[in-house]
């Protein structure tokens, strides 16, 4: 099941929920301060719902959803775990991907305007992979294993410049930056400079009353090749690395079977 709900439907819907935050997104630039304004955008919302008839008020004067769409929002609302996902294509620039999980299924929220929610039914862990993939279609052509640490700042400094245009600027941040491999790391500006698609996928455990544990990864399709960034040893070091399609299927198989084990 896949639905596109306008801002009023899905407050009305968090609303019915009691939901206290969504993961993923501002409720500040999202709702308005003022509690008249807030009633109005629900009343909307919940007259938009009946007219859809995917909201009913019944004999005993309960509200009863269209049972999709609240399997649907009992995920997005109360999930167990979540995928924060961002891809860059040069094109269309930035864009958004949510995932969360509930009883081993994900549901997909993405926001097609400034206005809408879309909310899809992905399925389990194999299900949602292909789905990254599909998102993320990296190279399936096999490569010579190359891999680099490099500082944290410097990376993030020369992937920023990059994405705006300053690929000099960009190398030389990388050719001083500390690394276990300056020419690796150098290249890496070409790569941000002409990537295909760029990306991350932040990994949460969601546990109650304890921080949230994240686990990210970050991907780069450059000319000639797939790069996939993680944390390194040090705190103030990622480890950047090659990768393909195989590559990348299997660290998020195993990033999703860690992410559903037990908190110690």
């Amino acid at each position: 099941m896949a639905i596109v709900l306008d801002r009023a439907e899905f407050y009305t819907l968090a609303s019915l929920f009691r939901a206290e935050e969504i993961i993923g997104l501002d409720a500040e630039a999202l709702i308005p301060t003022q509690a008249a304004e807030q009633q109005a955008l629900y009343d909307r919302g919940r007259e938009q719902l009946r007219e859809r008839e995917l909201l009913r008020i019944n004999a005993r004067q309960e509200v009863e959803l269209e049972q999709g769409l609240r399997d649907l929002m009992a995920t997005v609302v109360n999930p167990e775990n979540a995928l924060l996902v961002v891809r860059s294509l040069p094109e269309l620039g930035r864009q958004l991907f949510l995932y969360y999980e509930r009883g081993h299924v994900f549901v997909e929220q993405t926001l097609p305007d400034d206005h809408s929610h879309r909310l899809g039914l992905v399925g389990d862990h194999d299900a949602l992979v292909a789905r990254l993939l599909e998102l993320f279609p990296v190279t399936a052509a096999p490569f010579a294993p190359d891999a680099f640490t490099v500082a944290t700042n410097d990376l993030l400094q020369a992937y920023q410049l990059a994405g705006e245009g300053q690929a000099e600027r960009a190398r030389a941040v990388l050719e001083a930056a500390r690394s276990s491999n300056a020419a690796l790391a150098t290249q890496m500006a070409e790569v941000f400079a002409h990537a295909a698609f760029s990306g991350n996928i932040s990994l949460l455990k969601l546990v109650p009353g304890r921080t949230t544990r994240s686990h990210d990864i970050a991907l780069a399709q450059g000319p000639d090749g797939a790069w996939g960034i993680t944390g390194g040893a040090e705190t103030d070091t990622l480890r950047v690395e090659r990768m393909n399609a195989t590559v990348l299927r299997e660290t998020l198989r195993r990033a999703l079977i860690a992410m559903d084990q037990p908190l110690n």
